[in-house]
């Protein structure tokens, strides 16, 4: 219409400029008409990019997604993949039959589930830290129409090293307590879980108590119910028993303080979870050191000394080892060697021991073996011959004049450790009626025990065949890069030794044969510090002698602890006496995204993503590298 009135308007004139300002205008008019559909058509195809741009986002979720299910139902599943540059290091037994791992330039690519095969993806598994972090990263390309998109996650399985603090059972392993039947003193207790239907307190081991001053900076979780009178629990508690129960002992006036508020105040409880199960053994643990696998770490026999320098290496003494990496021969049986990298045999013999660099790996301690054509066998005779000529002494007679009289006595220990040996640490111990050359006495010269302490820089898992005693504090040099996991089967003890044959609960009372008075080796108010991952998967957590002396300070621990059984670090008496130390446990955050190298894993578990970031498009939607 406007167009029409302009050219009659031009048409009553007769200057001769009507013809060329109407083909002036049609041309503006015609540019405007292009022009339009032009932004028109170019909104489409931008919409329909950005569609396709975030579907093939959505495809590269879903592809983690189908990863972590199928990780979960077979944990054996991070062996398989394809090689890519993306898979350094890893190793792969197959594809399975999974088009997902079609990452070859025009590959397959599996399609999501309801899409109709509009949305597809493929993933690049690296594994080469699995063994050792118990973690995979997956590369996951999403792809919709002619648009990809990549995403770059970490999937770990989720176990005790997720909490601060874990334990099967909330009572004390009876084999170490000594602990009867209330019912029958001359039986041994029985460990029940205090929610079983079938638990009798007659029998049944009783349960430990978290009490005020005890103070759990991270998630705690059991697979038993909790006893508190006081404590303070500053992030999540999860319990097998259910979210409203709890165990609060008669004559407790103290209340526990849950930061985590639950949804039924006024009194907020643990949360109910289902049960996890550590493995009851770790000595799988010893094919870590097989020097025919991929990175072996350092097999150590008998009692072993570890002590950390601060500077990325550790000593050594280990005077029973004779081969610390093995290998499977072809009849089944194992040979061995001796690499430097895990201490010469003359040093590991020595007083001073081998100077060691902390490997991103494991240090494992066994028992001396038994089978003859084991390489790191020695004959069994009674009490058997010792390292180097007899350098150790497995029992020690002493003589002592009392009242008037010359009496001998014979202790007994590995050699390494009191109560033979005032060198290292300190001092001679007596350890009673069971202190016998024999595989039942505390310090049994043959045991695989790990005595360990010192200023530590790097990554390391160190385990034992029986304990692991912390013989002084351990710290991390670099909090932000250095971490350590130690796993004892019996135990994981902080070792504090009592140098007398009798003594009274509050320490004042000490005898000896030789009239020593030296009592325990913490004092009143003495602390310590242990900076670890912690697992004893057949036995506990604790202190030795715990239940004497005078009370000492804080026992602070930064990881976790994970138990079969609670393992207590004091006492609180009916009379108000206290002994031992208090608790101030933290978690480490940085457990749940990695574990230290070869760390202890659960029976089962499921598999979460601890991390994922967009990274860009590894494939085009062709399937050739980007």
């Amino acid at each position: 219409m406007i167009l029409t009135r302009v050219l009659r308007g031009l048409g009553r004139r007769d200057d001769g400029i009507a013809l060329p300002a109407v083909l002036g205008i049609g041309i503006v008019i015609t540019l405007l008409v292009f022009t339009g559909a032009a932004i028109s058509t170019s909104g489409a195809v931008k919409a329909g990019t950005d569609r396709d741009g975030l579907n093939a986002m959505q495809a590269a979720y879903a592809g983690i997604a189908d990863y972590q299910s199928r990780l979960t139902n077979d944990n054996a599943y991070w062996r398989y993949g394809v090689s890519t540059s993306f898979t350094t290091g890893s190793t792969f037994s197959g594809a399975n039959a999974n088009p997902a791992f079609g990452t070859t330039a025009g590959g397959t690519w599996a399609a999501v589930s309801g899409s109709g095969g509009i949305e597809t993806y493929r993933y690049e598994v690296n594994n080469s830290a699995f063994a050792s972090t118990g973690a995979v990263r997956v590369r996951v390309t999403g792809r919709s129409g002619a648009q990809t998109r990549s995403l770059v996650a970490t999937v770990r399985g989720t176990g005790f090293i997720d909490y601060l603090y874990f334990t099967d059972y909330e009572s004390s392993n009876p084999k170490l307590t000594g602990e009867t039947q209330d019912d029958d003193p001359t039986s041994q207790c029985l460990s029940v879980h205090l929610d079983d239907p079938n638990y009798d307190s007659g029998t049944a081991c009783s349960p430990v108590q978290f009490i005020s001053g005890d103070v759990l900076n991270g998630p705690i979780r059991s697979n038993d119910e909790f006893t508190i009178c006081g404590a303070t629990f500053n992030q999540t508690v999860q319990s097998t028993a259910g979210d409203n129960v709890f165990n609060k002992p008669s004559g407790c006036s103290s209340n526990p303080t849950f930061a985590q508020k639950s949804t039924n105040p006024p009194n907020p409880q643990p949360a109910r979870v289902t049960s996890l199960l550590l493995p009851q053994t770790n000595t799988n643990m010893v094919q870590g050191a097989r020097s025919d696998l991929p990175t072996p770490g350092c097999l150590y026999t008998g009692p072993t000394s570890i002590t950390f320098n601060g500077d990325g290496s550790m000593q050594i003494i280990s005077p029973w080892s004779l081969a610390t990496q093995i290998y499977q021969k072809s009849d089944g049986s194992y040979g061995g060697s001796m690499p430097l990298a895990c201490g010469s045999k003359s040093d590991l013999s020595s007083t001073t021991g081998a100077k060691v660099t902390v490997s991103s790996n494991l240090v494992y301690v066994q028992s001396v073996p038994l089978p003859t054509n084991d390489p790191n066998y020695w004959p069994a005779a009674s009490p058997g011959p010792t390292p180097t000529s007899g350098a150790v002494v497995c029992s020690k007679s002493t003589t002592v004049r009392q009242n008037g009289k010359n009496v001998t006595t014979t202790t007994y220990g590995n050699g390494l450790i009191s109560p033979l040996s005032t060198d290292y640490p300190a001092p001679t111990e007596y350890v009673g009626s069971a202190g016998k050359n024999s595989p039942g006495s505390q310090y049994y010269c043959r045991n695989g025990d790990a005595f360990v302490s010192g200023v530590f820089h790097g990554a390391l898992t160190i385990g034992a065949e029986k304990n692991v005693y912390v013989t002084g504090p351990i710290t991390y040099k670099d909090a932000a890069t250095d971490i350590l996991g130690l796993v004892g089967q019996a135990t994981v003890s902080v070792w504090n030794p009592i140098s007398c044959s009798t003594l009274s609960r509050d320490g004042v009372t000490c005898s000896t044969t030789s009239g020593s008075s030296t009592l325990l080796r913490y004092s009143k108010g003495s602390n310590l510090t242990i900076d670890a991952a912690i697992a004893s998967n057949g036995g506990t957590f604790t202190v030795q002698n715990y239940s004497y002396g005078a009370r000492l300070g804080t026992l602070t621990v930064l990881g976790s602890i994970a138990q079969e059984w609670r393992g207590p670090v004091g006492v609180s008496y009916p009379d108000g006496h206290i002994t031992g130390f208090t608790k101030s446990y933290g978690y480490d955050q940085r457990l749940r995204n990695t574990t230290p190298p070869k760390f202890l894993q659960p029976v089962t578990t499921a598999y979460s993503i601890s991390q994922q970031v967009e990274v860009a498009a590894a494939y085009t939607s062709t399937g050739a590298p980007s």
